[in-house]
């Protein structure tokens, strides 16, 4: 939402916003920098690695489009798409998690769940304080992830449904969850 430009100290600033996220990643690898301020209706998709970053922002959305995000943070995001890399601790605050495949040791404080939520790399997924997206009977989903295994599902201190899948599939899966709301079994194996 500003301009084209990948001029140091002249472009990506609060009087000049850069028009993508190609000339805001230029910007922060010639500066040095790993935060970014995304304007209010603002809408990315990743097409690089953004790993180790930090992005905030309200009411804005990005597309994780399998890029490497291993270590980064979203604030008033709405999220969608496939993350890659190692996780390393990635951190989601106050978003709308749309459908979502997460990389372990990430992190969800204050969002709301909109779709399907899918571990893609074994370890440990923490909801803080989260509240289901969608009204009615019906509820989002959490999946384990085919062949995946040894997972452990932290929902805490949460409300609405929960929906949980391909627990026990692979390995051991473990779930730990609190809150109000009512828990529905889909098509586990064990756990």
């Amino acid at each position: 939402n500003g301009a084209a430009g990948t001029v140091d100290y002249e472009n990506g600033t609060v009087e000049n916003p850069v028009d993508s996220i190609a000339d805001a990643n230029t910007l922060a690898a010639s500066l040095g920098i790993a935060r970014f301020e995304v304007l209010d209706g603002s809408s990315i998709t990743f097409a690089a690695a953004q790993s180790g970053q930090f992005f905030t922002g309200k009411t804005w959305t990005v597309a994780l489009g399998g890029q490497n995000i291993a270590g980064s943070s979203f604030e008033g995001a709405s999220v969608s798409g496939i993350a890659a890399g190692t996780g390393a601790t990635q951190r989601y605050a106050n978003c709308i998690l749309n459908a979502v495949s997460h990389l372990k040791n990430t992190h969800a404080h204050e969002c709301s769940i909109a779709g399907t939520q899918t571990l893609i790399e074994a370890g440990d997924i923490f909801y803080d304080r989260c509240h289901s997206g969608i009204a009615g009977t019906s509820t989002w989903v959490f999946d384990f992830g085919t062949a995946i295994g040894n997972s452990n599902l932290n929902w805490r201190n949460g409300s609405g449904g929960i929906q949980r899948e391909a627990m026990g599939d692979t390995g051991r899966d473990t779930a730990s969850i609190e809150g109000r709301g009512q828990i529905k079994e889909g098509s586990c194996t064990g756990g």
